[in-house]
């Protein structure tokens, strides 16, 4: 399939593409857009070991190979395994709501977090504002920790479930 995707992009793309650096360069961009693209998952470290792969992905997928797009993609599973995990468990400690403090919905021009602890904070508040947006619909401790529980839980079996099929096709897209 990729030596297939690979000729019909050099030949009848309606743009001339050569599979090249500057390709391999945009492909690694968009993936990690396609997989994070609002920053809450992977560390900048994470981003700096794909560095890598920035100008060879050409040449893996003028080799039909697509190794390093799994090895990026086991990254990123790790990481929103562990953020979801971290979110249930946040859910059991209380919140102080008088701090004045806001979550960033549009993270897609932020720089990733440093580290894990930054990720935290982000997630901290994430999760703060998933409860207050439930306070606000009156519900009940009890059933906001249930509702949001089974939300992570649910996002963490869909994470675990995605096919090599479905990284392939977001690698294609990209």
């Amino acid at each position: 399939t990729i030596k297939l995707i690979n000729y019909f992009i050099e030949r009848y793309h309606y743009q001339k593409v050569r599979l090249d650096d500057a390709l391999s360069s945009q492909i690694l961009n968009r993936y990690l857009e396609a997989l994070d693209n609002n920053r809450v998952y992977f560390l900048a470290s994470d981003i700096e070991g794909f560095e890598q792969y920035r100008f060879k992905l050409d040449d893996a997928l003028g080799d039909n190979e697509t190794g390093p797009f799994f090895e990026i993609f086991n990254v990123y599973r790790t990481r929103v395994i562990d953020r979801l995990r971290f979110a249930a468990t946040r859910l059991q400690e209380p919140f102080d709501f008088s701090i004045d403090e806001e979550y960033p919905f549009d993270r897609t021009e932020s720089p990733y977090a440093i580290d894990t602890a930054e990720l935290d904070d982000l997630w901290r508040r994430r999760v703060k504002n998933d409860v207050l947006t439930l306070r606000l619909e009156d519900k009940a401790d009890d059933e906001i920790r249930t509702t949001l529980g089974d939300r992570y839980a649910q996002q963490v079996r869909r994470t675990v479930q995605v096919t090599p099929q479905d990284v392939f096709q977001t690698l294609v897209r990209s």
